[in-house]
């Protein structure tokens, strides 16, 4: 049998208070209407320590995670990686060397000495494959990135190309005291690439895009600056 003191008081909600009162009065807890004893005895705003609050319940974090992935997107994934495991299991995985070019035959000397053309290219190609796996994992990583943004220069034309290869050249070159780098030293850096032609028009773009200023001597001729000859310096004011 509960104390009286250690009943809980009923505590009617809303307009149903006739009927909360009804119901707790035909509680078997209540014995003769003993209840109906505590709700009287118990004074106007007294707290009944017993009583669960709202705000005594624990409160529980909710994490919400990533919105997930449509179902089309996960059943294509799971499909390609299925058959991506088949084709491993079955056919093994393509070597390497499979998927690069193929080796260059070999080159006479005649042919050596005539001109730095596709043969020499060919050649070029090769020793870059083999310093890059020589490289250390910083120029491995950086070759990638480099190879990626020159692809698609490629795609946009020579012109483009071009300029990709000059600001790159002149970003690696360390500048002198006065932030300059020699055209002299530039043009050593890339020997397979004619000036007048390739660079010297790769420099005057990238000038008009204010990516570089070009130093050059001052003359007589109003002409020769126009052209742009006699340029001496290049100062990068916008690495690639």
């Amino acid at each position: 049998m509960l104390a009286q003191q250690d009943r809980p008081t009923p505590v009617p909600m809303g307009d149903d208070e006739d009927e909360a009162t009804h119901l707790w009065q035909g509680s078997p807890l209540v014995d003769g209407g003993a209840g109906m004893a505590a709700v009287a005895s118990t004074p106007t705003g007294a707290v009944v320590q017993d009583r669960t609050t709202l705000t005594e319940l624990p409160v529980r974090d909710t994490i919400v995670g990533p919105p997930a992935l449509p179902v089309w997107l996960r059943l294509k994934a799971a499909w390609t990686s299925f058959w991506d495991a088949v084709a491993d299991a079955f056919f093994g995985a393509p070597r390497v060397s499979e998927r690069l070019p193929p080796v260059p035959p070999p080159r006479s000397r005649e042919v050596t000495g005539v001109s730095f053309g596709n043969i020499a290219d060919h050649d070029h190609g090769e020793f870059v494959l083999l310093e890059v796996v020589l490289a250390s994992p910083v120029y491995q990583r950086a070759a990638i990135e480099v190879a990626r943004e020159a692809l698609a220069a490629r795609r946009e034309g020579e012109a483009a190309y071009a300029n990709f290869v000059t600001h790159l050249a002149l970003s690696q070159l360390r500048s002198d005291k006065d932030g300059r780098v020699s055209v002299a030293r530039l043009r050593e850096k890339l020997p397979h690439l004619p000036y007048e032609r390739t660079i010297l028009p790769a420099l005057i773009r990238l000038e008009e895009q204010g990516v570089v200023t070009l130093v050059q001597t001052r003359t007589a001729d109003p002409m020769a600056e126009i052209l742009r000859e006699g340029v001496t310096h290049v100062e990068v004011q916008v690495p690639v």
